[in-house]
């Protein structure tokens, strides 16, 4: 099909197929797909957190350039920038913004960009959480990149397992009691300073690199939930 309407309307009933059908399966998911749907809206997490008690850095959405150059000047530590999404084509880093980059601001006119303080990192903390249950890893990046997004360079940043205090514990269980999530991986930066920020949480984020790296058994605890009776609706 080459019709670009044809094909608009074709994804949308397949969609609309799907979608309907899930809500008639008698399972148990992980995650719910209505309340996961719901939940993976970055600007709905940030609020959220900010609401149970957790840091988060000055967050500008927009597709005005203006207010980019306003936020660019404003924050002294840096500012970066990244994308709402991503397919398994097209993977966009989290990137520092840099002068070069603003002569080409008057593009978010395209489409709009999440632009943040840039936090600096002692560490950053990949907390996977399993029905109620946190495992959390420290994962401490070489490379530069790494240091605005340790996803760059995971494979050589030393990773090891870390215990949460109760207080974070709590804030983060409370986040996702809220957004109604059995499963998530929350990514959290940790100052020099020893302060806690809540950077996001992914729906159906990857687990298995912090599982190989610490032994924490993630996959028996998704395993162990699944295989829990429902609960009565």
């Amino acid at each position: 099909m080459t019709n670009p309407q044809v094909n608009l309307f074709t994804a949308n009933e397949w969609n609309e197929a799907i979608n309907g059908l899930w809500q008639l399966l008698d399972a148990r998911w992980m995650n719910d797909p209505t309340r996961d749907d719901a939940a993976s809206r970055k600007a709905r997490q940030l609020r959220v957190a900010a609401e149970v008690g957790l840091k988060v850095p000055r967050t500008l959405i927009t597709s005005d350039p203006q207010r980019d150059r306003f936020v660019a000047e404003l924050e002294p530590a840096g500012t970066i920038y990244k994308t709402f999404s991503c397919t398994h084509a097209i993977w966009r880093e989290t990137r520092l913004l840099r002068s070069d980059d603003m002569a080409h601001i008057d593009a978010v006119r395209i489409a709009p960009v999440i632009f943040q303080q840039f936090i600096p990192a002692e560490s950053d903390l990949r907390i996977t959480a399993v029905g109620g249950k946190l495992f959390a890893a420290a994962i401490r990046s070489v490379a530069r990149e790494g240091r605005v997004d340790f996803r760059s360079s995971v494979g050589d940043a030393a990773v090891s397992a870390e215990e949460l205090s109760p207080d974070l514990t709590e804030k983060l269980l409370g986040l996702m009691k809220r957004l109604g999530l059995a499963y998530g991986a929350i990514d959290v930066r940790r100052t020099p300073e020893g302060e806690y920020y809540f950077f996001e949480v992914n729906t159906a984020g990857e687990f298995l690199v912090v599982e190989d790296r610490t032994g924490q058994p993630i996959a028996r605890a998704i395993a162990d939930w699944l295989a829990e009776p429902r609960s009565p609706s």
